[in-house]
């Protein structure tokens, strides 16, 4: 008798509302401001998350660094004016000897090279292609060497320049984002260029953050090989550049 009314009892209850079913119930008016919300949320952690790791850790590991780096006053520089292009000497005695990771180069004078490659293994990057005297409406194709600094090889600062997004953009085959990450570097890691057939080997010495405004890092050094690699910081944003120097090194 008494599982006969229970049963009964059943019958008369309603059947439980699937979540589904509840939520088919639910305005989209109050879904709306949940959803916006969320949305605003995500893309604030995104945006906003890599720039402020950027300023209280990348940024200020970058300068506390910078004390056991090798300063940029060690090398005697001579200001290059603009425009000014370094004479490219193809011979040996532009190079000292056991710099070359390739074959030697040839003595006899050639047209100057219209690009060169770049390779960070650390980054990901490979044989990324640098067109030299490169103006700013290339960077959405290659990396651009700056007209007036030094090449590859020979005495002076090869100064090469690209582009940066998020972090999380990185793609070491996007020009539009393939500096994103040089923040990553540190003291005594490898860059490798290669210009002519010839593959010379770099290793990072120094790392700044300076000014739009700021020319000396452009400048020339009378007696030593360089490479400099710019990119805008933080990540996303122009408000700095951040400026790796390379020292060319024996293998």
């Amino acid at each position: 008798m008494e599982l006969f009314w229970y049963q009964e009892e059943l019958k008369q209850k309603p059947a439980r509302e699937s979540f589904f079913e509840k939520l088919s119930q639910v305005s989209l008016g109050a879904i709306l401001p949940y959803f916006f919300f969320s949305a605003a949320m995500f893309l604030f952690g995104n945006v906003f998350t890599p720039i402020a790791k950027w300023e209280f850790f990348d940024k200020r590991e970058i300068l506390a660094e910078r004390s056991v780096l090798s300063p940029l006053a060690e090398t005697s520089y001579r200001s290059s004016p603009a425009g000014f292009s370094p004479k490219r000497v193809i011979g040996g005695d532009s190079l000292a000897s056991g710099f070359v990771l390739g074959a030697a180069k040839t003595a006899a004078k050639k047209a100057e090279p219209k690009a060169f490659t770049v390779s960070v293994p650390k980054l990901g990057i490979s044989g990324a292609t640098v067109k030299i005297n490169g103006e700013e409406k290339d960077l959405k194709k290659t990396l651009i060497h700056l007209k007036g600094t030094g090449l590859p090889g020979d005495f002076g600062n090869a100064v090469v320049t690209g582009h940066s997004a998020l972090p999380q953009f990185f793609n070491p085959k996007n020009y539009e984002t393939i500096f994103s990450t040089l923040y990553k570097l540190r003291f005594g890691d490898e860059i490798f260029v290669e210009i002519e057939g010839v593959k010379y080997r770099y290793v990072v010495d120094s790392m700044q953050v300076v000014s739009p405004n700021e020319t000396s890092v452009f400048h020339q050094p009378a007696d030593s090989y360089f490479l400099t690699l710019i990119t805008c910081v933080p990540p996303g944003l122009d408000f700095e550049r951040l400026i790796v120097r390379a020292r060319l090194e024996k293998p």
